[in-house]
């Protein structure tokens, strides 16, 4: 069932593909060897019938070479996701898109995503740690983590010599703080 899904889903992303927003996405680097350069709001509509389905979800998220695949499969995976499998695919990603859409589509709503977010902000792994980055920047929008002028002095300390992926990251961290009028110590 799964493996007629997955070929019926590459199918539909083989037909929304967009070939300047690929072509654009080779050049920046991405780091997939097939990129159809659907857009999210095109995945979000070609997956949702198959929606909520872990298994499917899985065979997605393992297709590592293919965007879409991998950009579905948060989208795919039921709204409860266990801590382990969590940390496993945030320590997987390859990219900041896919670390953006596995924060909003999945990770922010999980119970322990404040500890995971602290968890992984600590990791040596630069893409494990951008996603740890990425899923505060989440929380703090969603108002599920207290806006704490610690916190924003954490952020500002980072960005004084910030890794490149984390700089726009961290900067947008900052401002979020920056916009609750009466951050607490």
């Amino acid at each position: 069932m799964e493996n007629d899904a997955l070929r019926e889903l590459k199918q539909a992303f083989f037909a929304y593909r967009n070939g300047v927003v690929a072509d654009r996405l080779r050049r920046a680097g991405d780091p997939h060897e097939f990129i159809m350069g659907c857009l999210l709001a095109d995945l979000r509509q070609t997956v949702r019938p198959y929606s909520p389905n872990e298994a499917l979800a899985d065979a997605l998220w393992a297709a590592r070479r293919h965007r879409e695949c991998r950009l579905a499969a948060p989208l795919v995976h039921p709204e409860v996701m266990s801590r382990d499998k969590a940390l496993s695919w945030c320590c997987d990603v390859q990219c900041a898109e896919e670390a953006d859409v596995l924060c909003h589509g999945l990770l922010r709503r999980q119970s322990y995503a404040e500890e995971l977010s602290r968890q992984l902000m600590d990791a040596t792994d630069a893409w494990c740690n951008y996603v740890g980055y990425r899923l505060l920047l989440n929380l703090l929008v969603l108002h599920r983590i207290e806006p704490t002028s610690a916190l924003r002095a954490q952020m500002i300390a980072l960005l004084q010599h910030p890794a490149p992926h984390l700089e726009p990251l961290l900067r947008a961290i900052v401002e979020e703080l920056d916009d609750f009028s009466g951050v607490t110590n």
